[in-house]
């Protein structure tokens, strides 16, 4: 804990020196000294000292003109870009993996339907039938995008459960992709 407030008060610091030379707007810099103590860091001490980086991070750019929001996505910017040069120096990022699950419970989808959910303009009888908005180019589109790159769509549903969708691309195992629960693991 303690060395997590001093990494995100050394950020704020830096950033603070840093911001002296920005020339269109003051969180706007070509001096970013904060990335190293944030790299250095994360070498240092573990990948578990990320939210430190994304406090020091916010606390600096939330004290600028930009809004809180901004000031969010900058953080989270910056706290990613970190975890990813630490994976990288360590050889532990392996760039190609690609897989994307995503899992609704709503309607689910008919068998009859799950056949032709990927055509262009078709809409399930159920979606149809509660007037529920949209044109039936969704799906479609996300596969044409998948398979320009090389990839697939695959989907599991059960009617009145929801359904899964799971878009593969080149690079991944032909295995099925797991939900895990978790947003972002890192390996010491």
């Amino acid at each position: 804990m303690v060395i997590g407030a001093a990494v995100a008060t050394a950020y704020v610091i830096a950033a603070r020196f840093g911001f002296q030379f920005g020339f269109i707007a003051e969180q706007v810099t070509t001096v970013w000294p904060p990335t190293g103590i944030a790299q250095a860091a994360l070498l240092l001490w573990g990948p578990s000292l990320w939210p430190a980086i994304w406090i020091g991070a916010f606390a600096a750019n939330a004290t600028t003109t930009m809004p809180l929001w901004a000031a969010a996505g900058v953080a989270t910017g910056n706290a990613l870009e970190a975890i990813l040069a630490v994976l990288l120096s360590r050889g532990g990022l392996s760039i190609g993996l690609a897989g994307i699950l995503m899992r609704g419970a709503g309607l689910g989808i008919d068998p009859d339907d799950r056949k032709h959910i990927f055509e262009p303009f078709y809409r399930g009888r159920e979606a149809v039938s509660r007037q529920i908005k949209g044109s039936g180019l969704g799906l479609n589109l996300v596969q044409r995008i998948a398979e320009a790159h090389g990839g697939r769509v695959a989907v599991t549903s059960e009617p009145g459960k929801g359904s899964t969708f799971t878009i593969m691309l080149p690079g991944v195992p032909d295995t099925p992709v797991t939900d895990t629960g978790a947003a972002l693991s890192l390996a010491r």
